[in-house]
């Protein structure tokens, strides 16, 4: 994709959730959907293999409003994301600058080369370049 065009921009429940120079958000993209949408994406190395499915589902039209139209409104990818956090729950996601204008509305999106840990659920991992891994 990043051959046919300089800037993309993902789209999830109709919200921008990422965009950026497209060479920059396919190799570090900074929105947990988005790395799941590269996951899923056919590779000839895993040919033969099950694709990647995101779980659950998108919300509808309807669920949509009624989310956004609350007080604090939740991040709309957050039932699906295997990374949520409580605060992904309960707050909307601002747009966190990373940098080469490439920005991310994720709560666990970070600035290049920040590193810090995760508190609650999935201990023992630290996020780097607004990726998990495992200590």
């Amino acid at each position: 994709m990043e051959k046919y065009c300089d800037r993309v921009l993902i789209f999830y429940a109709g919200k921008i959730v990422e965009e950026g120079p497209a060479e920059l958000v396919f190799t570090e993209p900074g929105h947990w959907y988005t790395k799941c949408l590269l996951e899923a994406m056919p590779k000839q190395k895993k040919r033969g293999r099950e694709l990647f499915e995101i779980p659950g589902r998108v919300p509808s039209a309807a669920e949509r409003t009624a989310i956004l139209s609350g007080e604090n409104p939740p991040c709309l990818f957050a039932n699906r994301c295997p990374f949520a956090r409580e605060l992904c729950h309960e707050k909307s996601p601002a747009r966190i600058d990373l940098g080469q204008k490439h920005f991310a509305a994720c709560q666990l999106a970070r600035p290049p080369k920040e590193i810090r840990k995760i508190d609650g659920p999935g201990e023992g991992r630290k996020e780097i370049r607004g990726g998990i891994q495992d200590e």
